[in-house]
C-alpha cells in the first residue's frame, strides 16, 4: 500500500503502524491486520496485492523519498520501481504464541455463538472478550466480520458480482455489506472491484 495523501492507521499484532504521504506499507497476505479511523483530511492510497508465496512473513514500511507523488507517477511499475530501490525499515519480528494461533483459529473456523466459544476456553462470554481482544487487538465478533469483509475483498478482486459476494460473505444484503466495508475500507465494493 502507497499512501498518497493523509495517511492510514491499522493495529496489526497489538502495535499501531501509521504509514503517512510519501511512505508504503508492505502488509503479508495473511496478516491480520485492523483499519483504524484517522482524522477527517481525506486519504488517498494506491493498494496491490501479491500471491502469497511472493509475501514474505513481515510487515515493512518505507519511505518513498517525496512526502507526495504526482498523478503521472502512481503507476504499479514506478512504485515497484521506487520500493526495490529503498532499504526497507522493519518492524521488529512479532512474537506469536500459541493462545494467539488457537484464538484466531477457533474465531475463524467455529462457526458457534461467541458465548459456545468462550466456555470451550473455560471462559465467561465478557472473560473470553476481553481476552481475544488483549490477544488479538480486536473484539470476536468484530474479528469474524473483519475476516469476512477480507474474503469479501478478494471475492471482488476475483470480479464476482457484489450481491453475490453479499450473500458468500454472510452478509444480510448487498447494503449491509457495503455500509460495513465503506466503514472498514473508506471505500465501497463497487469502487474497490473496479480499482
Amino acid at each position: 500500500m502507497v499512501v498518497v495523501s493523509g495517511s492510514r492507521s491499522f493495529h496489526v499484532n497489538g502495535s499501531t503502524v501509521t504509514v503517512s504521504a510519501g511512505q508504503a506499507a508492505f502488509i503479508p497476505a495473511g496478516m491480520l491486520h485492523t483499519p483504524i479511523a484517522t482524522s477527517d483530511d481525506e486519504t488517498v492510497c494506491l493498494n496491490a496485492y501479491v500471491p502469497a508465496a511472493d509475501s514474505g512473513s513481515s510487515l515493512h514500511v518505507f519511505d518513498i523519498q517525496r512526502p507526495r507523488l504526482s498523478a503521472s507517477e502512481i503507476s504499479l511499475e514506478n512504485i515497484l520501481r521506487t520500493a526495490a530501490e529503498i532499504p526497507l525499515h522493519r518492524l521488529p519480528a512479532p512474537t506469536v504464541k500459541s493462545d494467539k494461533i488457537k484464538l484466531g483459529t477457533t474465531l475463524a473456523h467455529n462457526f458457534r455463538r461467541i458465548g459456545e466459544i468462550a466456555a470451550s476456553f473455560d471462559r465467561s462470554r465478557e472473560g473470553f472478550s476481553r481476552l481475544v481482544t488483549r490477544e488479538l487487538g480486536i473484539a470476536p465478533h468484530a474479528f469474524r466480520i473483519l475476516l469476512r469483509l477480507n474474503r469479501a475483498r478478494q471475492l471482488l478482486r476475483d470480479g464476482q458480482p457484489i450481491a453475490a459476494v453479499a450473500a458468500d460473505t454472510g452478509f444480510s444484503d448487498q447494503s449491509h455489506l457495503t455500509r460495513l466495508f465503506r466503514m472498514t475500507f473508506g471505500t465501497t465494493p463497487g469502487l474497490y472491484r473496479h480499482s
